[in-house]
């Protein structure tokens, strides 16, 4: 039978060519499927975060504290979140306050007001964005918090001293960015609301039984208003 050289060049040229292009489309699918599996928030990830920060709060009146913006807080945390779902995630956001030093005077003398508190919220993030090295998210948390304050005289004796606990809830944006492979950059702010009762009550060395009944009803503190945190965030 005779043998059409033309017809074997073509065969040969598209059997070449097709083995090609297979290796091509084998290139482009292991290039898709890297560019869709090295997101921030994939199903899987887990984020860690620590960093600090400044909060600025109205508070309203109690015994100890004046109504206004008086409360500053210098915060220290940590979280930790798990996506359960591409782009969803759920954790818990733990943080110190530590209030400013302040001194207010009355007729006879100035006290000096110190506290420090914490805060814990279980948080679910929605990553809005989510990037190769970057996400923004929006989240909201619900928790715990508490303050312990102590008022002191000029000569040093504790004139009165609260422990304080009670319900917490924030709302906040922030972002992610890897400048590394695991590692990299976190940056929140937000809007967050302290309802706190006292658990304890000391004046001139005495407890308070019914804290409700001095003057007016200061069983309640409110602290609300909005806070920023910078840190370091890893990624696995």
């Amino acid at each position: 039978m005779a043998v059409n050289p033309d017809t074997d060049h073509v065969n040969s040229f598209i059997f070449n060519n097709f083995g090609d292009m297979k290796s091509l489309a084998v290139f482009l699918g292991l290039f898709i499927s890297m560019g869709v599996t090295a997101q921030t928030a994939d199903k899987g990830t887990w984020h860690i975060q620590a960093n600090f920060g400044q909060g600025l709060y109205y508070q309203n009146a109690s015994y100890t504290l004046e109504s206004g913006l008086g409360a500053a807080p210098m915060q220290f945390g940590i979280s930790g979140h798990y996506c359960f779902q591409k782009r969803l995630s759920i954790g818990l956001d733990l943080r110190t306050n530590i209030y400013a030093v302040n001194e207010t005077a009355d007729t006879t003398q100035v006290n000096v007001i110190s506290a420090t508190g914490g805060t814990g919220l279980l948080v679910t993030r929605i990553f809005l964005v989510d990037k190769e090295t970057f996400n923004f998210y929006g989240a909201i948390g619900i928790g715990a918090s508490f303050i312990n304050l102590e008022v002191n005289g000029p000569d040093g004796i504790r004139n009165a001293y609260a422990e304080m606990d009670g319900f917490a809830q924030k709302f906040n944006f922030g972002i992610n960015w890897y400048f590394a492979k695991n590692f990299g950059l976190n940056v929140n702010m937000g809007y967050i609301n302290h309802n706190l009762k006292f658990d304890y009550l000391e004046i001139d060395g005495q407890a308070v039984d019914n804290i409700s009944t001095i003057e007016k009803d200061i069983s309640t503190v409110t602290h609300r208003g909005l806070d920023a945190q910078i840190g370091f965030t890893f990624k696995f």
